[in-house]
């Protein structure tokens, strides 16, 4: 974990858990997916065990997120199962995640998630509006959204609701009315994203000219949920005070997690790799006592120094200014000139501890961190 931020966790780790099992896979995305037949939900959860036996962690949990996919169709038993074999240390642990689908909880699973010690509900909503939900693909409705949140506020799990901007056909008020219904329920997060054309889904097929830079969407977001009292802490994330999504920042900051399950990616003991984005290879990888790694690179100090100056540029805290003191003398130089040259632009601002990006560098976060590499 990132001992500036958090200096209590000592040398405890994220845990990443990838569930790809998806009812109804939405036409947008991208991301592995695999459809839930009960066989492989079963044999999901005792190779998954598996895994981490082999990946042998020693090191303190601070944090587990559960991801996907749709975490939330696993059944009680299954997480059940699974705390059983993930060595959590309440006293240590700050944070655990599960991603879910309105349509997929019920008072019986929120009560599971109690038990096993979740504290962090992130809720897929998208969007409020029934138009915008069918042309995104997503299975639940608007009733079923309030219904998923009432459900949640009966027990004292932090929520997160993730919605999505620039969707075709919607027009600023239509985002204002969304980002309007979601401060009325008073979640502790909310995170904002543009929707992005990932290649090879239907959806860009049929709506590739038809999705926006969403600039003016994201400023209408910003000046929305700042004005309602949440942090803007990264470019697509606002939270109430104190609830920022613990395990999202020690990813940004370079910190250290292991991530198992199918397509799981993972920076750990100066490595980065990601399991196989296929369930039955994954499996036979785990029972041949060989995961099957993709994307495998060896991580040293000066990669992670500009890893975290550029995710760093996301965050509202921005840099530490003694990362580039711990930098090569040339790299250091360059780095130094372009944020000089931005500071000038009025896109970053220095001060006596920390580069940040100005609220419109905040707009712009993604084309210069391009602009970087």
């Amino acid at each position: 974990m990132t001992s500036d931020l958090f200096p209590n966790f000592g040398d405890s780790i994220g845990v990443y858990v990838h569930v790809p099992f998806c009812a109804s896979p939405c036409s947008y995305c991208a991301f592995y997916k695999e459809l839930p037949r009960k066989p492989l939900l079963k044999s999901y959860v005792s190779v998954l065990e598996e895994e981490w036996k082999m990946r042998h962690c020693s090191e303190p949990i601070g944090t587990v997120f559960f991801g996907g996919g749709t975490p939330s169709l696993l059944s009680c038993s299954a997480f059940h199962k699974i705390r059983q074999f993930l060595p959590i240390d309440p006293k240590i642990l700050v944070e655990w995640t599960v991603e879910c689908n309105p349509s997929t909880l019920s008072l019986e699973k929120l009560q599971t998630f109690a038990d096993i010690g979740v504290t962090r509900i992130s809720l897929g909503v998208q969007s409020f509006s029934e138009k915008f939900l069918g042309i995104l693909g997503r299975r639940q409705s608007a009733a079923q959204i309030f219904h998923a949140y009432d459900m949640l506020r009966k027990f004292s799990f932090d929520v997160n609701l993730d919605l999505i901007f620039s969707i075709p056909g919607q027009r600023l008020r239509h985002w204002e009315e969304d980002l309007k219904t979601a401060v009325q329920l008073g979640p502790d997060h909310i995170s904002a994203y543009h929707l992005t054309l990932e290649k090879g889904t239907k959806f860009t097929e049929k709506y590739a000219t038809r999705v926006g830079s969403g600039e003016r969407f994201h400023r209408l977001a910003v000046s929305y949920l700042v004005s309602s009292g949440m942090e803007h802490y990264e470019v697509s994330n606002f939270a109430k005070k104190g609830k920022r999504c613990i395990h999202s920042v020690n990813t940004w900051r370079m910190g250290e997690w292991l991530a198992i399950g199918p397509s799981g990616a993972s920076q750990y003991r100066g490595r980065r790799f990601q399991n196989i984005s296929n369930l039955e290879k994954w499996m036979d990888g785990i029972f041949q006592k060989n995961p099957i790694e993709v994307e495998v690179q060896a991580i040293d100090q000066s990669t992670l120094l500009e890893d975290t100056i550029i995710f760093g540029l996301r965050m509202r805290d921005g840099i530490p200014l003694a990362t580039m003191d711990l930098m090569e003398c040339s790299k250091s130089q360059k780095y130094r000139c372009k944020f000089s040259q931005w500071c000038d632009a009025g896109l970053l601002k220095k001060t006596a501890t920390h580069y940040a990006l100005t609220d419109r560098g905040m707009l712009l976060a993604d084309a210069l961190a391009l602009e970087i590499l």
